[in-house]
């Protein structure tokens, strides 16, 4: 299993096409690209909120709490 296995980037909205063009032609199989938002707080959420279930819990060794408010 390598070190690295996906990688999260927000990418604003107006610029999202043209990364999946970039990803798909350098063959960037382990990026996964997320749209932003308004502020950089928000596009961290929402980067923050793709990491699948359970991934952090393999590897972080103590119990941690993340909280993230959602401002609408």
């Amino acid at each position: 299993m390598p070190i690295v296995s996906n990688i999260i980037v927000s990418v604003s909205a107006d610029r999202i096409e043209y990364m999946h063009h970039v990803m798909s032609r350098f063959n960037h199989n382990c990026v996964s690209l997320i749209e932003g938002a308004d502020t950089r707080h928000r596009s961290i959420y929402n980067a923050v909120k793709a990491i699948p279930c359970g991934v952090l819990k393999r590897f972080v060794k103590t119990e941690i709490d993340i909280t993230i408010t959602r401002y609408l």
